[in-house]
């Protein structure tokens, strides 16, 4: 009975061990599979590239890429540039689906584009275990006798060997005759914090800012040359500029507020002037910029409705010259300042920063208030307002750059 038993035992001990050999080489047999059927699936992977253009320069390349229909999930493309005695290798993440193109700027950090004799692309796919990255099919581009751009000295535009791209210029730069990257200077100004209208003078009313369109009234002409491009010659009889009341202006003047006004003229005469105004018959009113009858002094005036806070030049404007004005209202600290050109500011303490001397009128230029009166007999180019202080060194730039 006993050595029955002990038989039954036994035979139950090699079971046990008979299945866990089994399961052991099941698990070798299951992973060998695995590599082997991941094996088989890069052998199926059948993505392809096409080089559809290539341009080199000295420093980069541009490279137009189409991938071909084909399987395989795409992470990258692996560009290789090679030159008799070296080689350059860049990998750029992208995901290009089937029969898309693409075009990749690539820069060169080793190798003189010059000397590039041949080039490769190859696509970077997902395995599908997603645990490492697999190279499909190379495109070969053979650069030997090829044009190679002369970008030399060159920020943008096309070379002059191969009509190849030199790059582009980031706003607010743009490329200029030369090839090289100039700012913009309309762009520039537009991008400023705070520039709330700005109305050029070219032609027509435009703000070419916002939505503040102006009416050209009795006939003003704002095609004569200006300070810059064009400007509005006003007669001095009847013809004014007239921006009609809007939210970006009849705010001004509210408690604490700031803000700058801005623009150029050109006058050659005395007389009561007015060059612009927000300015309604006996109330209150955020500015007035005016001249005097007698010199021709400029002044620069807020009023309450009761007085006023005022700072004037101490000489004359009638040279027939383009002047720079802007004036400021710096409610933070207590002052109002008036800059002409590119000197000091004259300033005087404002008394009203906690007062409403906004109003809802509309806002004349070239004259004193929306029906006319004190008509300015000159020309006035690139007004802008603020809804912030200017700097000195910002409204040096203005007057630098003629703006």
């Amino acid at each position: 009975m006993k050595r029955g038993m002990s038989e039954i035992i036994t035979t139950l001990i090699l079971v046990v061990i008979v299945f866990v050999a089994v399961g052991i080489v099941w698990g070798v047999t299951k992973n060998l599979l695995k590599e082997s059927s991941e094996d088989v699936n890069i052998g199926k992977i059948t993505t392809k590239l096409s080089l559809e253009n290539v341009q080199i320069s000295e420093k980069g390349a541009n490279v137009k890429v189409k991938r071909d229909v084909g399987q395989g999930e795409m992470t990258g493309i692996k560009f290789v540039f090679i030159t008799a005695n070296s080689s350059e290798i860049i990998d750029y993440d992208v995901v290009l689906g089937e029969l898309e193109m693409r075009s990749f700027n690539l820069s060169f950090s080793s190798i003189n584009g010059s000397a590039i004799t041949k080039m490769t692309a190859t696509p970077i796919l997902k395995s599908s275990s997603g645990n490492k990255d697999l190279l499909g099919t190379s495109a070969n581009y053979n650069l030997a006798g090829a044009c190679i751009a002369n970008c030399a000295g060159l920020q943008c535009g096309v070379d002059p060997v191969c009509g190849y791209s030199c790059g582009t210029c980031a706003s607010p730069k743009v490329c200029n005759a030369s090839k090289q990257c100039e700012q913009d200077n309309i762009l520039y100004f537009k991008s400023w914090n705070g520039l709330q209208a700005w109305w050029r003078m070219n032609g027509n009313g435009n703000d070419d800012k916002g939505s503040n369109t102006a009416t050209l009234m009795n006939g003003v002409n704002c095609t004569v040359s200006g300070k810059h491009g064009n400007a509005c010659k006003f007669d001095g009889v009847d013809d004014f500029v007239n921006v009609s009341s809007s939210p970006v202006i009849n705010n001004l003047g509210k408690p604490m507020t700031n803000y700058s006004i801005v623009l150029w003229f050109n006058n050659s005469i005395n007389a009561d002037q007015s060059l612009t105004e927000k300015w309604i018959p006996w109330a209150q009113y955020p500015w007035a910029i005016r001249l005097d009858p007698t010199i021709s002094k400029i002044s620069f005036i807020i009023y309450d409705g009761n007085s006023s806070s005022k700072v004037e030049s101490s000489s004359g404007y009638k040279d027939g010259q383009w002047h720079l004005i802007v004036a400021v209202r710096d409610s933070s600290a207590n002052k109002i300042r008036l800059y002409i050109d590119s000197n000091s500011p004259i300033e005087t303490t404002d008394g009203f920063t906690t007062t409403d001397i906004s109003n809802l009128g509309s806002f004349p230029i070239g004259a004193r208030f929306s029906t006319g009166g004190n008509y300015f007999n000159g020309s006035i180019d690139e007004v802008m307002i603020f809804n912030r202080v200017l700097n000195s060194t910002e409204i040096s730039e203005l007057y630098t750059l003629g703006y």
